[in-house]
This record gives C-alpha cells, structure tokens and sequence, in this order.
C-alpha cells in the first residue's frame, strides 16, 4: 500500500506540503493606457492615451486616402482655374476636409497656400475686403474678409 493513503484508510486527513515558491503566478506586464481605457477607465491619463490613440489613426486613414497623388491633382486642379470646392469635390473630397487637413498637416498647408495665392483671380484687390467678392480665396483675401475678432475673454491679435 502507498504510504499516503494509509491515512485515509485510518480516517485521518491527509495533508499536503504547499510550497509557495514553487507556484508563483508569472510576471504580468502592467496595462496600457489605451487598454485602460477600453476597459472603462476613463482617468485623465487614460483619456489622454485614448484621443492620441484615436487622432494617430485617423490620420493614418486620411494620409492613406489622400496622398501625394491626390495632392498633386488636387493643385494641378486649381492651377487649372478651378475653385477650392471644386478641385477638392473633383480627387473626391469636400472643402471641409481639405482645411481640416490643413489644421495638422502643416506641408500640405503651406503647399495649399502657395498655390492658392498663385492662382488668386483678385488681382489687385487681392489682401482687400473686396477680393473675396471678386473670387479671391488665397489667405489674405479670406484674412481680409473675416478679420480676426475677439472672443469670450480674449483680445483680437
């Protein structure tokens, strides 16, 4: 008879050695911010790791949906004579999207300028109110149409 359960044939309860450090659970790598969050934690650093998270990707879709190429036609559009809205409407974009990528793509915006400013059919009233009324659309023309106004609490600059 094996002597471990000679005991249970005498009513007697056996007891086993436990040995904590041969099951110890193995080392788990803390979470991330973003998984954090996904699992409802909603703490400002894991709100923070969200929308950097969530911004990075919409950036890669739109830089994935308008690329060079679509840039390139997109100002050989409105070298063309075009209009902002119709060159963007012609490489399947809205005129909305297009400034909203000149919010944080800052090359693309300062390619947009130029060319914008290139192809200004303002002439000499370009820079002036009346230039917008006349089809300017590069920056000065727009600057001089919505002036810079002051908000809640700020002073117009």
């Amino acid at each position: 008879m094996f002597p471990a359960l000679a005991g249970l044939r005498a009513n007697r309860s056996v007891r086993a050695a436990y040995a904590p450090e041969e099951h110890t659970m193995p080392a788990v790598a803390p979470k991330s911010d973003v998984t954090r969050y996904r699992q409802k934690a909603r703490d400002p650093k894991a709100r923070a790791a969200h929308a950097a998270d969530t911004t990075s990707w919409r950036r890669s879709v739109a830089e994935a949906d308008f690329g060079p190429d679509e840039q390139a036609e997109l100002f050989d559009a409105l070298r063309a004579g075009l209009r902002l809205t119709a060159a963007a409407a012609a490489v399947g974009m809205t005129t909305n999207a297009v400034y909203g990528r000149v919010r944080w793509d800052v090359e693309f915006g300062d390619a947009l300028e130029t060319v914008l400013a290139e192809t200004c059919p303002a002439g000499d009233l370009c820079g002036r109110p009346a230039g917008v009324k006349h089809g300017g659309h590069c920056a000065e023309c727009r600057r001089a149409h919505h002036p810079p106004r002051a908000g809640r609490g700020r002073r117009a600059t």
